[in-house]
């Protein structure tokens, strides 16, 4: 990468994190169906007001949360790759003038680093997001899953943004 770059820093981030569940998360949300979804927020709810109560916790239904869960995840996992690798960002981070770059050449992420990238995420949110919050310190404003997929965001000039 050259001289000149400017790292996106943690609120931008995030910010644009805030932007990509309004503009990609919430249509994603209306059209992939969750079947089930009501019922299976009561059964969390009753399990959560069961361990206030001091009653010993029933395990979580995880198969059931997949089920739920697992074709929204799936489609949204699919755009963001997408996003990143042809647009080189999310509808968020392209608002706000940011680019997914390879950390090393500066050119789009391939869609293995963007899956890696993607799939990092979890890995971030472990324990207590500290992978996410290393991008506040971090001197290439690198989180976590930036570091395991050899990756950088990148603040754009104007006359760059696609």
């Amino acid at each position: 990468m050259e001289a000149g770059v400017r790292y996106a820093g943690f609120w931008r981030r995030f910010s644009a994190s805030l932007l990509d569940t309004v503009v990609l998360m919430l249509p994603i949300a209306l059209i992939v169906p969750a079947r089930g979804s009501q019922a299976l927020l009561r059964t969390l709810m009753r399990q959560f007001t069961a361990t206030l109560a001091g009653a010993r916790p029933a395990p979580l239904p995880w198969r059931r949360l997949f089920e739920v869960a697992g074709p929204q995840t799936i489609v949204a996992t699919v755009a963001i790759v997408v996003f990143w690798v042809a647009l080189l960002g999310t509808p968020g981070k392209l608002l706000l003038g940011c680019h997914v770059v390879d950390a090393t050449s500066g050119q789009a992420l391939s869609v293995r680093q963007a899956v890696v990238r993607n799939l990092a995420y979890i890995i971030s949110l472990i324990p207590f997001g500290l992978g996410f919050l290393w991008i506040a310190w971090d001197p290439r404003k690198q989180g976590l899953h930036d570091k395991l997929a050899h990756s950088v965001v990148i603040l754009v000039p104007h006359r760059w943004r696609k």
